[in-house]
């Protein structure tokens, strides 16, 4: 509705309409989403754009690294993996989940994406990963956030 454009204010309602949501589904998403801070709404009707936090969400799905891959990651993937791993560091930093032990870490498992083939760097990752899992510098939600960005990347599930 927006053609890629982040900042223009769209018609909720009439989102979920053009995409067969029951009017209910539709209202129960507006809520959801106006509480989570992905959408912000404007006057009294159902016109919302999509607020920071939203435009990061969107973009978080919109990332495509296939990690199985016997290749060295290409620049566009390199950037898209930091922008992963710097969100991932977030998670854990605003829920103060984690240390600066975790996110030194996290950085040097980035560089050495530079210089390995896609498909070690998911075994490397997962290795390291489970690192932090043990580590008692994680409380179980950092665990839990870790765990969520590991599947998401399609690296475990």
């Amino acid at each position: 509705m927006t053609n890629d454009d982040f900042g223009t204010m769209i018609d909720f309602n009439e989102l979920g309409r053009i995409n067969g949501f029951d009017p209910k589904e539709v209202n129960s998403a507006f809520i959801y989403l106006l509480h989570e801070g992905l959408i912000e709404g404007f006057g009294a009707g159902s016109s919302v754009m999509l607020t920071h936090e939203g435009i990061i969400a969107v973009e978080s799905v919109l990332r495509k690294v296939n990690f199985d891959d016997d290749i060295p990651f290409n620049q566009v993937e390199l950037f898209q993996l930091k922008e992963i791993l710097n969100d991932l560091k977030d998670k854990i930093n605003r829920l103060e989940l984690g240390q600066q032990v975790i996110f030194n870490r996290i950085d040097e498992v980035f560089e050495e994406a530079k210089s390995m083939q896609k498909k070690d760097w998911k075994d490397y990752l997962l290795e390291q990963s489970k690192n932090w899992v043990i580590a008692q510098t994680l409380t179980e939600g950092g665990k839990i956030a870790i765990a969520a960005t590991l599947e998401g990347l399609n690296i475990m599930g």
